[in-house]
């Protein structure tokens, strides 16, 4: 039979989006010239201790439109003052807020058991509820002083809290709910701020105090924070070079998941898992196939990068990077159906 023993190639291709079909990407990196003559400077970034911060509108336009460096605090990806004309518009983080307050409301009400289900007056009935009658009397008291608090319009130590969203008096969880006039700032990870410090030169680091803050001082302060951190930035260096724009990829259980030109212009089409770390063991077989069908089941595909370091590697900077050996390998699933017999 014809076929046997045949290795099939399997060339993925990236699924465009749709709204930004017209839309034009910029370079790879901020360091170039882009536009219609404008020159960038180099970017700053304000490092608080755990997180690293760009607060100009200039330097996140710069940054995310080459390169799409970090994601916005406040819609949590494309920045709103970019040359998206979606979120030029209407902001489509307050469409999103309106739509929170109504939904939290709403679903707040329904774990209570208080579900109107037509009575004669018109009230509301009770259903039998499965908690203790302690708790279902505490949990009572909370929905109606939450109630009225929030038809009121007051938070609860009384104060108008006009415009700005109910999530934190209806879940009370402690979490600082974001306000549609908060200062947009962009957020980079760790990775991005060794490679834009490092290896593009585009960006410049300080503390709050003001301290300028070279990418070997960041290297050894995320290093002392995370010991593997050099087997990750080795990973995202890597992919980088080769024109990927690498992101977290914890949202499909992975490391990182890698876009062409950008999550603003096309779909992830890798989820990469990296091999080699100290804490992790290697996956098993059936591990594996679990993995490969996760990432299928989201349009995309599993990709895992096995880093090899040597005996004597020190991480003291980040060009010890160039001593470890990264190999790839991308796992697909075989489906007979999809090829000719």
């Amino acid at each position: 039979m014809e076929g046997i023993g045949q290795t099939i190639m399997v060339t993925p291709k990236s699924i465009r989006k749709k709204r930004t079909q017209k839309k034009k990407p910029g370079l790879p990196l901020p360091n170039y010239l882009f536009s219609e003559g404008e020159v960038p400077v180099v970017c700053h970034c304000v490092y608080d201790g755990t997180s690293f911060m760009v607060h100009g509108a200039t330097d996140i336009r710069i940054l995310y439109y080459n390169g799409s460096f970090g994601r916005s605090t406040l819609t949590l990806r494309t920045p709103l003052n970019s040359n998206n004309a979606q979120y030029q518009q209407q902001p489509y983080f307050q469409k999103s807020q309106q739509g929170a307050k109504v939904f939290v409301i709403e679903d707040y009400k329904v774990p209570i058991n208080t579900v109107s289900t037509g009575g004669s007056d018109g009230e509301p009935v009770r259903k039998k509820s499965k908690m203790s009658p302690k708790d279902e009397e505490v949990t009572s008291e909370v929905t109606n002083e939450v109630t009225s608090e929030a038809s009121n319009g007051t938070s609860p130590e009384g104060k108008e809290e006009e415009g700005q969203s109910l999530r934190v008096i209806l879940e009370g969880d402690g979490r600082k709910s974001s306000n549609v006039d908060e200062e947009e700032k962009l957020e980079l990870m760790p990775e991005e701020v060794i490679f834009l410090t490092f290896a593009a030169g585009s960006l410049k680091v300080e503390s709050e105090e003001g301290e300028n803050l070279g990418y070997e001082r960041l290297w050894d302060l995320i290093v002392s924070k995370n010991p593997e951190f050099p087997l990750f930035y080795a990973v995202y260096h890597y992919f980088r070079s080769k024109n990927w724009v690498p992101k977290s990829g914890k949202n499909y259980g992975g490391d990182y998941v890698l876009y062409e030109t950008g999550p603003e212009f096309y779909h992830s089409l890798y989820i990469v898992h990296i091999l080699g770390l100290p804490s992790r063991p290697r996956p098993l077989f059936l591990e594996i196939c679990a993995l490969q069908r996760c990432a299928s089941q989201a349009s995309k595909y599993a990709l895992f990068c096995e880093v090899t370091k040597p005996n004597n590697f020190i991480p003291a900077s980040p060009k010890s990077i160039f001593e470890l050996n990264i190999q790839e390998m991308p796992v697909y699933r075989w489906a007979p159906h999809l090829y000719d017999k």
